[in-house]
């Protein structure tokens, strides 16, 4: 009857449900003793002015009258007293105990084959023992464990297993055993982990649909993202403590942040990592394509060369045949296989006919190697085919070791007309120019003086050139050749001038070129090392790091497997001075970091000026890059980046164009897409958004393009869900159609390295406090882990004066005062 009064009041069930533990308290007990002590004082005034003016009415009415006045003032102390009930509950928190479970697509590879110690302790804990006492099969030994030989039977079944099968024997065995208890003293919580990350509930879920999703075809095994999966756990436990994560797994991530990072390994908050490997150390029979080193765009009749990079296991010593295909080009080269090692192949054939080229790379199928595997052995990418030679002008300060090997590069590149226009501002100060003069003679040795003059050149670049030589008149012709004709531009720093000594008032124009505001001090070096004081080797010199957008940025696409590609450059050496960068400028695109010890600032970024692109590399090492590889990357970079800003020919004039990079990309992975829309009229659009449709696989939804800040320009990035060819289409404003294609091709990242990496594992088990657990001592986890509940008093309050009945009592003792009064004809 109480609980059903108090929920008619509002108060919350879980409060009326539990009366014996619940407290009747108040807000302001003062008021309280005011109403209790003061209801009869103020009843007796009441009744002896009531008897003084209307003493004709009959005693038990003016009693009646006395009552409504004296219960409305005791209500309303009660009510500024504030009655409030409160429900003291002691609750345990227990620690989170995550476990992932991969079942990504490599799960699916074989666990085995096994040895005899580890088929002992598979067979413990999936209890598969069971099965062999009712075949009569399994022995005892005499501590009551099962350590004779494994019966033929069950070494041959649990040989046979998945990684997958092995990962659910292990749940159907344990998950009213070991989880069981280990749920006493932990919160005890599950993830599947594909491409996404799903937390399941493996008391209702059929373990045979761990791996069965229904996402209309997002393909969710394609990957595997052991990071994100860790990360959500801990923001899924924020607020409580986490004991430990149990990873079942091969231990291959493909996709999202690296496991190590995402477990705050080197924090203060680092999550312990127990690895369970889902399989043997034997990988299965395979030689595997990994890697593709080729450029991606290359003029016509330009010899390419391909790097392919190849990777095998159970297959040493024997001979593979690599084969390219391109039109009707073909390569091919032969390579003894080396276990285990990543062993590159060079391969070439010429570029034919302008345009799209695939290229197709194949390794050939070997006996013995398991069938399950043979997709990774081939690849396809695209190659596009320029037409004419690009103009090339380099404006230098003087010969350092930048200029000198781009100097090199530029001069071997078939699609760079010969010979490439350098103007050295040493050289003219070498023939004794004086320093004002500097501009005119620069002019007079061939450097463009106007507009018309810089617009004859497909790209423009500028080293540690001094603002002498760019006189504010030649700085506005380079602005307007950018912003009006197009012409591509870069941007090199340098220790000496540039951006430096370009000052806001005299050197406005170079600087509204610029995609970063320079900082004050227009230079940075590490620990305030200076070229003429303290030797490097003492400071903590400076990293690059690639953002999500420079990992798909055409100057950087050296290799096909975007994080193999990403590691590399992250891996170039360091350097020890930059330009001082505070931010990128809006509407820019960040490319890389500078990270060192005053944080990250901006390094390599790149912005639209009207038609024009700038891209501006704010250092000036990066032929370091060669170092141990030879011109690879440095090329590679540089000749990628040339190609990207240039004028295309496509895009001039005023009309409105669309275009992505890269043109092919692997399912999930980001294509950065570029609109440049204009009016009826030709003049540039200054919409906030506007939205491409696209074509392909699944029926995606239009992209919303965001302004970059520059008119006309839009930008967004996006992830081609699929495998197969997305048109993406825009209409403009008169009524032109805009198409370009986007290829997702199948990465078959979770085939590329059939192993279990045990040794990535047992890493991230080291550096985050866990430690790698076999199979069969996967019993012992409730030993090694750490942390018990804690009891935490639960308090729960709710009002119960705020609520309909006190507005009822009020309104029905005003009432009951007014009536009487009017029956008896009292005003």
């Amino acid at each position: 009857m109480t609980e059903t009064f108090l929920n008619l009041i509002g108060v919350t069930d879980e409060i009326s449900g539990q009366l014996d533990d619940v407290v009747l308290l108040w807000a302001r007990p003062v008021f309280l003793w005011i109403g209790l002590i003061g209801v009869l004082p103020v009843a007796a005034l009441v009744w002896l002015r009531q008897a003084h003016s209307i003493g004709h009415v009959r005693a038990l009415l003016r009693g009646i009258l006395t009552g409504c006045r004296a219960a409305v003032f005791l209500l309303l102390m009660i009510v500024l007293a504030g009655p409030y009930v409160r429900l003291e509950q002691p609750t345990e928190h227990k620690p989170v105990l995550a476990v992932l479970l991969d079942v990504s697509a490599s799960m699916d590879l074989p666990a085995g084959p096994f040895t005899t110690e580890e088929l002992r302790g598979i067979v413990r804990i999936t209890q598969m023992h069971r099965e062999g006492e009712a075949g009569g099969e399994a022995a005892e030994g005499g501590d009551g464990q099962r350590d004779a030989a494994v019966p033929p039977r069950l070494r041959r079944q649990v040989n046979n297993w998945s990684r997958l099968r092995l990962m659910q024997g292990v749940l159907a065995a344990q998950r009213e055993g070991m989880f069981k208890e280990l749920s006493e003293r932990f919160d005890v919580r599950f993830y599947r982990v594909g491409r996404g990350v799903e937390r399941v509930d493996i008391g209702r879920i059929s373990l045979d649909a761990l791996a069965r999703f229904d996402d209309d075809g997002d393909a969710p095994r394609d990957d595997t993202a052991l990071g994100d999966a860790i990360a959500r756990v801990r923001q899924d436990a924020v607020g409580r403590g986490i004991a430990g994560v149990v990873m079942l797994t091969d231990g291959r991530w493909t996709i999202g942040p690296e496991p190590l990072r995402a477990a705050g390994a080197g924090t203060s908050t680092v999550t312990p990592i127990w690895p369970v490997p889902m399989g043997s150390d034997t990988p299965p029979p395979d030689v595997a394509l990994v890697d593709l080193l080729m450029p991606t765009r290359v003029p016509r009749g330009e010899v390419v060369s391909v790097i392919a990079s190849v990777v095998s296991y159970g297959l040493d010593g024997q001979r593979a045949t690599v084969k390219l295909e391109a039109g009707e080009e073909t390569d091919e080269a032969e390579v003894v296989l080396q276990e285990g090692r990543r062993q590159e192949v060079s391969l070439s054939f010429t570029a034919g006919e302008p345009g799209i080229e695939l290229v197709r790379i194949e390794v050939e199928e070997l006996t013995g190697e398991d069938p399950r595997l043979r997709a990774n052995n081939r690849k396809t990418r695209t190659l596009h085919v320029e037409t004419d030679r690009l103009e090339v002008l380099l404006i230098e300060g003087y010969p350092r070791w930048d200029y000198r090997f781009l100097d090199y590069t530029l001069r071997r590149d078939r699609g760079i007309e010969q010979p490439v226009k350098v103007i050295m501002q040493s050289e003219l100060m070498g023939r004794g120019v004086k320093a004002e003069d500097l501009a005119d003679a620069a002019v007079e040795a061939g450097m463009p003086g106007d507009v018309e003059a810089f617009a004859e050149y497909d790209v423009v670049i500028l080293g540690d050139v001094s603002p002498l030589l760019l006189a504010p008149n030649v700085q506005s012709a380079i602005l307007e050749a950018v912003e009006e004709k197009g012409v591509g531009l870069i941007i090199q720093g340098g220790f000496k001038s540039m951006p430096h000594l370009y000052r806001p008032d005299a050197d406005a124009d170079l600087l509204r070129l610029l995609p970063v505001e320079p900082g004050e001090a227009g230079q940075r070096r590490p620990d305030a090392y200076v070229r003429t004081g303290i030797e490097p080797q003492d400071h903590a010199p400076f990293e690059m790091r690639l953002t999500a957008d420079g990992a798909i940025h055409p100057a950087f696409q050296a290799y096909t497997d975007p994080m193999h590609n990403r590691r590399v450059w992250d891996r170039m050496p360091p350097f020890y001075w930059a330009v001082a960068a505070e931010r990128t400028k809006p509407g820019a695109t960040l490319l890389a970091e500078l990270r060192g010890s005053e944080g990250d600032l901006p390094l390599i970024a790149e912005q639209f000026v009207g038609r024009g692109r700038v891209l501006m590399v704010g250092f000036d090492s990066t032929f370091t890059w060669r170092r141990n590889i030879g011109n690879v990357l440095f090329d590679r970079f540089w000749q990628q980046a040339i190609r990207h800003v240039a004028r295309d020919p496509q895009r001039s004039g005023e009309r409105s164009w669309i275009a992505v990079y890269p043109p092919e990309v692997e399912p999930g992975r980001p294509a950065a897409i570029e609109l440049f829309a204009v009016d009826d009229e030709g003049r540039p659009l200054r919409d906030d958004r506007l939205e491409v449709s696209v074509r392909g696989p699944g029926s995606p939804s239009p992209i919303t393009m965001t302004a970059t800040g520059e008119p006309g320009h839009f930008r967004a990035l996006w992830q081609p869900p699929r495998q197969g060819v997305y048109r993406l289409r825009y209409r403009d404003a008169a009524g032109r159609d805009l198409a370009t294609d986007l290829r997702a091709s199948d990465a078959d990242r979770e085939m590329r390295n059939p192993t279990v990496d045990r040794t990535g594992m047992a890493l991230l088990a080291d550096r985050t406090g866990g430690r790698l657990l076999e199979p069969g001592r996967l019993h012992r986890l409730g030993d090694l882990l750490e942390g018990d509940a804690v009891r935490v008093d639960r308090s729960m309050e709710d009002e119960i004066w705020d609520n309909w009945l006190t507005l009822l009592l009020l309104v029905g003792l005003y009432c009951l005062d007014v009536g009487v009064r009017r029956a008896m004809g009292l005003t």
